[in-house]
């Protein structure tokens, strides 16, 4: 079970005009690592449209976006949902920042937003777009304004999942969303209750591993699973931060040798 990729139109053809350089500037973006395009279903099948805000350092080596804690608790919250396989992801950036401050956008940059979300609406039947952060939220009300869908669909605003807040914040903040997005829903993947988020994070159950199903074939089981793998650089050699991304083996996942 494998993501194929990007096989079909119009996918195959965002992906081979992706937007380079000359649209996202290397002093604001870490273009040397590649454009990071999307996670989920995108056969029409998809139910839930997730708008995150750009791709970290799990996602550069599993070329594919949320993968890290970010996209572990995305994952929790579409299960509380029922949602377990029926969604789409992409980012309101198509490059990993380059700093701490998200630019403005560019009309060129969200022309690209607007063509992959109009394709991911026009060719499946996605009742619910739920927007993690401002950046996305802004990208999402953008398109609203420059190419509304024929067919209204509902949009979840919530806060993005390593929102610099307090756990209950961010919980209180999520648990609006899950009841907003819940009435939403005509067919999820499974009926389920609805349970809300406690004032904190359970990692045993708000940390859901990324399916197989939604990772490029051959990549390792660990890098579905919830402890951090990835990150930018190391004190090893005088190399810059942007131009290495150091992957290490969980101690659970290592074999003795």
């Amino acid at each position: 079970m494998f993501d194929v990729g990007y096989d079909v139109e119009p996918f195959r053809q965002l992906c081979e005009n992706a937007p380079t350089s000359s649209v996202y500037p290397v002093d604001r973006f870490r273009v040397e690592w590649g454009p990071i395009f999307h996670r989920g279903r995108l056969d029409g099948t998809a139910r839930v449209l997730v708008i995150g805000q750009d791709p970290a350092a799990h996602e550069a080596v599993a070329r594919r976006i949320l993968c890290g804690v970010a996209g572990h608790r995305v994952q929790g919250f579409l299960a509380k949902l029922g949602i377990d396989r029926s969604y789409v992801m992409i980012n309101a950036f198509l490059y990993s920042l380059f700093g701490t401050d998200a630019p403005t956008h560019t009309q060129d940059q969200l022309d690209d937003r607007f063509d992959w979300i109009e394709a991911i609406l026009e060719t499946g039947a996605v009742e619910v777009v739920v927007t993690f952060g401002a950046v996305a939220n802004k990208v999402w009300a953008r398109y609203l304004q420059n190419r509304p869908p024929a067919t209204p669909v509902t949009q979840v605003a919530a806060v993005h999942p390593t929102a610099h807040l307090s756990d209950a914040q961010l919980l209180d903040n999520w648990n609006a969303a899950l009841d907003r997005a819940h009435a939403a829903i005509s067919f999820p993947d499974q009926n389920l209750p609805l349970i809300h988020y406690a004032d904190d994070w359970d990692d045993s159950v708000d940390l859901v591993a990324i399916p197989g199903f939604d990772l490029p074939a051959g990549l390792p089981a660990w890098m579905a699973g919830a402890q951090t793998w990835a990150v930018r650089g190391d004190d090893r050699a005088p190399v810059p931060t942007a131009s290495r991304i150091t992957t290490t083996i969980p101690e659970s996942d290592r074999i003795d040798r």
